[in-house]
């Protein structure tokens, strides 16, 4: 039987755990395509998403293992090159952390811009390895609907993000 303490330490870790869950749960709710008439199936990336909003407001909780982790899952269930979102995940991290007091230092709107800049290059590096493993060209404009399609979502999925941060993550 888990005594009041055992309860806490199992409750703190359920929480510091929660930016991943909560990463991996949407990233497969985010898997649904959107069907867009004449062009195909466009899927947002909310790994990246996830990535560039916990690598700015908790680095504590969701660490490069982490992006590691989501950016794998994402490979593994979008069908992507294995190591391909892995790849773009942790350079996500890498790149946001080093410009985390920035971000902090500004409105939404900047870290809007930030999340909007980093999609489009997350994309074209994407593409150009995507080019690279296929050996040809890839049509571009799907790289430029899945930025645009994230650049859309970013705002509900970094408000979803700014609740659990201010409820479930408070107290750590």
């Amino acid at each position: 039987m888990l005594t009041l303490d055992g309860w806490q330490k199992l409750d703190r870790g359920a929480r510091s755990a929660s930016p991943l869950i909560v990463g991996l749960l949407l990233a497969l709710i985010g898997m649904v395509p959107l069907h867009l008439p004449d062009f195909g199936t466009i899927v947002p990336s909310i790994a990246l998403m996830t990535v560039f909003y916990w690598a700015v407001y908790r680095p504590d909780l969701f660490g490069p293992v982490a992006a590691a982790l989501l950016g794998f899952v994402h490979d593994v269930i979008s069908g992507a090159p294995l190591g391909l979102n892995t790849l773009v995940c942790l350079l996500t991290y890498s790149s946001v952390s080093s410009q985390r007091q920035l971000f902090l230092a500004h409105a939404f709107f900047i870290l809007w811009w930030g999340y909007a800049l980093t999609a489009l290059l997350a994309g074209a590096l994407s593409w150009v390895i995507s080019c690279m493993l296929k050996g040809g060209i890839i049509p571009f404009d799907a790289v430029l609907f899945q930025a645009a399609a994230g650049i859309a979502l970013f705002p509900p999925i970094a408000w979803i993000y700014g609740r659990i941060q201010r409820g479930w993550l408070s107290g750590l």
